[in-house]
């Protein structure tokens, strides 16, 4: 019986199978099960928005056009904010590999973003970059080629612990001395709790802009 490219349930498989290649490519941080294919049943977090997006053999038109659109919306306000790895001015290079974290405001509107840069990273995707409270005192690491750790937060302490935490992922041999920390001015910067939402990793650093991986949290 030849192929009726007009009705709805081919239509709906072409959709199907790209939306959930999309999907599952957007969502590939999680852990599935053995077959590697997501599932139904997830009911926190990540998971189960994961799952709500996945189009179904028997999901109607609108219920496939609203994931749709709900995906559309979802990729576009995270990946419109643009990470661009640092030259570190004072240094001669441009090929530091680094890692670049996006940091969101944890307020209503969930607007506001930040990104902090780790020079020298070992390229770990196991990282958990700590949630911490930003505010108006700068916090610097110093490493060996005059590269930084710089951080905004709301006290010396809070700085320092959160950067103590992503030195584990820098080269050693960058390290000369672990507290090799230098406080900045008090700035005008606003308090916010701060949440972390993406990574992008550039082995490469300015001479290969393009991250080479991703990960959310």
């Amino acid at each position: 019986m030849p192929v009726n490219y007009k009705n709805w349930k081919f239509t709906r498989k072409v959709i199907r199978i790209t939306h959930n290649r999309e999907v599952k490519k957007y969502f590939k941080t999680l852990k599935t099960d053995a077959d590697n294919q997501t599932y139904r049943g997830a009911n926190t977090g990540r998971e189960a928005i994961r799952d709500c997006l996945l189009i179904y053999e028997n999901d109607s038109a609108i219920i496939v056009a609203n994931k749709q659109m709900f995906f559309t919306r979802l990729t576009a306000a995270e990946n419109s904010v643009l990470s661009y790895p640092e030259s570190w001015i004072i240094h001669s290079g441009t090929d530091i590999p680094q890692l670049k974290i996006i940091y969101r405001t944890n307020s209503k509107e969930r607007k506001g973003y930040y990104d902090l840069n780790i020079p020298h990273y070992k390229g770990s995707k196991s990282i958990k970059p700590p949630k911490y409270t930003k505010g108006n005192q700068p916090v610097i690491f110093n490493l060996k080629d005059r590269t930084k750790i710089v951080i905004n937060a709301v006290s010396e302490n809070e700085g320092k612990s959160v950067i103590r935490y992503f030195l584990k992922f820098v080269d050693d041999k960058f390290i000369k001395d672990k507290d090799n920390f230098v406080l900045g001015s008090p700035s005008k910067v606003k308090r916010d709790e701060m949440t972390p939402i993406r990574a992008d990793y550039y082995p490469h650093g300015q001479n290969v802009p393009n991250p080479q991986w991703r990960i959310y949290f």
